[in-house]
């Protein structure tokens, strides 16, 4: 009998509807359905304190020895995503991840600098191998970046779209700039995306955000961790105290960063 289970692991109520109520997230949303049995579905969202999340499926196995697999995490202090997606027999066992994380960030200009202009980028290393020809692929790695009405942007890139995902070796970044004057709030999005019917996508080890800031441009996070491990390539400040700062968003509760 062909039967559908849902596992819903929440791990902290989000408002969707509202932008300035989910200030900070950590978003994972996984699903292995081999044919034929079960499909176990994780959700989950982590706010509010919880700076790590990771989830996984596990191996779902049919009755013919066919499986699937989904695996993700996302580490807002590092900056760090990981993803992986298995199935295994025939060409209608679907896998499918989707891992992000999402961060609103104050920037901050030295005296006499009016705007400046941000790199974002995503380092990405990763492989896919043994896929089966099918009508479902889809494989792509992003960064969306916006700020009321200044703009919205989404830098990315598509490694496979409406097919199966050819085997490959993939070492690449995605890299986008965003120019922004002194106190600007901008909410930032980086993401990982594979859903696939046989074969595997391997972006375990990994992906890696980070931003590239100006000489004397600092910002502060709403969750007060964000890149605070990373740090190789932006300038990012140490934890402050708790401030009440206002924007055009909302009005959040800022935790500063000490430079």
């Amino acid at each position: 009998m062909n039967r559908t289970l849902t596992v819903f692991a929440t791990l902290a109520l989000v408002n969707l509807l509202s932008v300035s109520a989910q200030a900070y997230s950590i978003d994972l949303f996984l699903q292995s359905l081999p044919n034929g049995v079960e499909s176990v579905q994780i959700n989950a969202m982590e706010t509010d304190g919880a700076f790590f999340g990771s989830a996984d499926t596990g191996t779902i196995f049919s009755s013919s020895g066919s499986s699937a697999r989904a695996a993700g995490s996302a580490n807002l202090a590092t900056g760090q995503l990981r993803l992986l997606t298995e199935a295994s027999g025939t060409s209608v066992n679907v896998a499918s991840a989707q891992v992000g994380m999402q961060e609103v960030l104050l920037f901050h200009l030295p005296s006499g600098m009016t705007e400046a202009t941000i790199g974002l980028l995503m380092d990405i290393t990763g492989t896919t191998a043994g896929y089966v020809p099918g009508p479902v692929g889809l494989l792509e790695a992003g960064i969306n970046a916006q700020s009321g009405g200044l703009f919205s942007e989404m830098f990315g890139e598509t490694f496979a779209a409406g097919g199966s995902i050819p085997p490959a070796v993939i070492n690449t970044q995605v890299f986008g700039e965003i120019t922004v004057p002194d106190g600007a709030f901008v909410r930032l999005n980086p993401f990982l995306n594979s859903v696939h019917q046989g074969g595997t996508v391997d972006f375990s080890n990994t992906a890696n955000f980070n931003i590239i800031l100006p000489e004397g441009v600092t910002f502060t996070s709403q969750s007060g961790v964000f890149l605070g491990e990373a740090g190789e390539v932006g300038q990012v400040p140490e934890p402050r105290t708790l401030v009440l700062l206002a924007s055009g968003l909302a009005a959040l509760l800022w935790r500063r960063r000490r430079v």
